[in-house]
């Protein structure tokens, strides 16, 4: 029979645990939370990770022998310094992916080339306001370097448009099928040609 914890009738102010949201049936298998497992049907797991967020504090107190509640505490805290390790990890991977799949498609000719078409006409120029500059994203897709259908922002002085376009690869060199630039209430660029 194990011992009592000295503190268990101690008043215990639960808090979030961020831990057991993230890292949730992996974090109730070391704190004796079973229930945890439930994160694993699916359906529930879309659930329990904010009910154990909630709760994993005060079913790890009960579930597991603690030698002392400060012991508990610094257990806790561990799970939410990794946690948030965890978060900043991903978010800072997501954005280098974001900002390398970026510079990848704008050092592509395809790219530079749409841009010199649209910064050079006078259509543009006049409705959007000179100078323009490319704006940051885009959207769709380049197959296997043969195909294109992309857009992306740009920005002039008067207002923001898109430039959408689809392109193929023959021998080497991009020829546009179709490239447009889409302006907010206005009508398109005119005259947009290699």
């Amino acid at each position: 029979m194990s011992e009592e914890r000295p503190d268990k009738d101690k008043p215990i102010e639960w808090s979030w645990n961020w831990g057991a949201f993230f890292f949730n049936w992996i974090w109730g298998l070391f704190n004796g939370s079973k229930i945890a497992l439930l994160t694993l049907v699916p359906g529930l797991n879309l659930i329990m990770p904010f009910v154990l967020g909630a709760k994993g504090n005060e079913w790890a107190w009960k579930n597991k022998q603690w030698d002392s509640y400060e012991q508990f505490r610094a257990t806790q805290k561990r799970w939410s310094i990794a946690a948030l390790f965890l978060v900043i990890s991903v978010l800072f991977s997501s954005g280098a992916m974001i900002l390398y799949i970026e510079f990848q498609v704008k050092n592509e000719k395809l790219f530079s080339k749409s841009l010199a078409l649209v910064t050079s006409n006078s259509s543009c120029m006049e409705k959007l306001g000179a100078p323009i500059s490319e704006g940051f994203g885009f959207t769709g897709i380049i197959e296997r370097d043969r195909t294109a259908d992309l857009s992306y922002p740009i920005n002039g002085t008067k207002t923001g448009a898109n430039v959408h376009l689809k392109a193929e690869k023959i021998n080497g060199k991009w020829l546009f099928q179709t490239l447009f630039v889409e302006i907010p209430n206005q009508a398109d660029c005119e005259g947009l040609q290699e």
